[in-house]
């Protein structure tokens, strides 16, 4: 099996396979890819995955490929995408739409099938409806929006969302498209190929995970050499950027700190009172968007705090590099955090 370092490599490239759209309800087609890892049987998957119960689940292909090189990652990975398919904080039908959405923005063929899958789970007819009431079509819209292009949201689409259904709700809707968005980079880098009856329920069962204790970051190994200027060798030159000063950066950050936030932002004693005595959050209490997610969704934003854990522990991931690689995906995404 694979190293994990190797896996990382895989999981850094993007896919540039870009299935049709689907217009009806048929599973989204992966054509006979078998995908770019080698894949377990499902009960050697489930058998490597750390803290596993006896009942074996049925296991998505994608989890199947990481179990080996990554079975503390897959297993949360697991847990994590449950955790959004499944409970009460969106209806079901509007959930597995708004993941539709993504994954069709993002032209995830195997995401696209399972959201399908959960739609005729609980008897839905269509991922993309034409009779939809104002809150679930202006839902599966921000979704949409928010996968193809987030810096085009408005305050004023945001301000609608939170009349409709609360900041609860909203607060859910941005970590499963969040969420869907990391899955879908990981499903195109895999190519997974698509179950015969289509992708497998969410996986019900839990996984324990010991935290890493909290302190300063681990040392950095030997930084990569700097790349020389911008050219035919190094990546498309990126003027913009180069021609802002240390002082433009700043006026930036204090013109989003003056800015009025969307979402109604709680004091500590409101998500002290909602998380337990290892959350996350209490390492970082002063971070805003922790706040907002703990206050409001603190099940999904610790389990995904939870995933990056078992990620370090298992890769030992240079964070230097880890960081380099986050400049590069939030520079893209035109992210000012």
């Amino acid at each position: 099996m694979r190293r994990p370092r190797a896996v990382i490599l895989v999981l850094a490239g993007l896919a540039a396979q870009a299935p049709a759209r689907a217009d009806n309800f048929a599973p989204a087609a992966t054509g006979k890819a078998q995908g770019r890892l080698p894949m377990l049987s499902n009960d050697d998957a489930w058998r490597r995955l750390p803290g596993a119960p006896p009942k074996v689940e049925p296991l998505p292909a994608w989890a199947r490929m990481l179990a080996g090189p990554l079975p503390k990652t897959t297993a949360l990975m697991l847990e994590l995408d449950a955790a959004h398919r499944t409970g009460d904080r969106l209806d079901p039908a509007l959930r597995a739409r708004m993941r539709w959405a993504a994954a069709d923005a993002n032209r995830s063929a195997y995401a696209m099938a399972a959201a399908e899958a959960d739609l005729r789970r609980v008897g839905a007819t269509s991922p993309v409806p034409t009779d939809l009431p104002e809150a679930e079509r202006l839902a599966v819209a921000f979704a949409r929006k928010l996968t193809a292009d987030a810096t085009t949201v408005t305050d004023a689409e945001v301000k609608r969302l939170v009349e409709l259904h609360g900041d609860a709700k909203v607060v859910a809707m941005v970590a499963l498209v969040a969420h869907a968005c990391f899955q879908d980079r990981m499903l195109l880098a895999l190519n997974p190929p698509v179950e015969p009856g289509g992708p497998p329920a969410p996986v019900a069962a839990h996984f324990p995970h010991e935290r890493s204790p909290a302190g300063p970051p681990p040392k950095p190994g030997a930084a990569a050499p700097v790349a020389a200027a911008a050219g035919p060798n190094h990546g498309p030159s990126d003027a913009e950027w180069r021609a802002k000063t240390f002082s433009d950066l700043q006026a930036g950050l204090e013109r989003q700190r003056d800015r009025p936030a969307r979402v109604r932002i709680p004091d500590w004693k409101e998500v002290e009172a909602r998380i337990g005595p290892d959350a996350w959050v209490r390492r970082w209490p002063r971070v805003v968007w922790g706040l907002v997610c703990y206050a409001h969704q603190p099940e999904v934003t610790d389990l995904w705090f939870d995933v990056v854990d078992a990620f370090r522990q298992e890769t030992k991931f240079d964070r230097f590099v880890a960081q380099d690689m986050f400049w590069v995906v939030t520079r893209v995404l035109d992210c000012f955090y």
